[in-house]
């Protein structure tokens, strides 16, 4: 058969099988034989990973078990992976935590303060710089 899945897609076999396992109990018209289900769960997660390969346990368990609900729900007859990835939710965008902001130390305050006056200074004299246009 195939080569063994790398361990780290041991969760999403995981989540695979467990979907598998209710939509055949649904007994849906083209269902495989419950002795395959192993079988055509490995062939779901070789499909599922040659589709995307960052697949993270974090951002894409519920949303795998959210696609394989809704496929309970709405198949007539057994679905292809490809059905599975067409009911995906998209990921959770993560946000970044807010930055701290800490008040200025009297100190900084003052380097700051300088660096603005000489940068001021600077961009005052290049604008009193002329061009030479040939």
């Amino acid at each position: 058969m195939s080569k063994p899945l790398p361990p780290e897609t041991k969760w999403l076999k995981s989540v695979v099988a467990q979907g598998l396992a209710r939509l055949i109990v649904l007994g849906l018209p083209g269902r495989p034989a419950e002795e395959m289900a192993k079988q055509v769960a490995t062939v779901w997660v070789e499909a599922l990973l040659f589709k995307f390969s960052g697949w993270d346990e974090k951002l894409d368990r519920k949303r795998l078990e959210k696609a394989f609900m809704q496929l309970c729900c709405d198949c007539d007859k057994f679905p292809s992976p490809k059905l599975l990835l067409d009911c995906l939710p998209p990921r959770d965008i993560v946000c970044l935590p807010s930055p701290k902001s800490e008040p200025l130390s009297p100190e900084r305050q003052a380097e700051l303060a300088q660096r603005f006056q000489e940068l001021r200074q600077f961009l005052g004299q290049a604008s009193q710089t002329r061009r030479i246009t040939p």
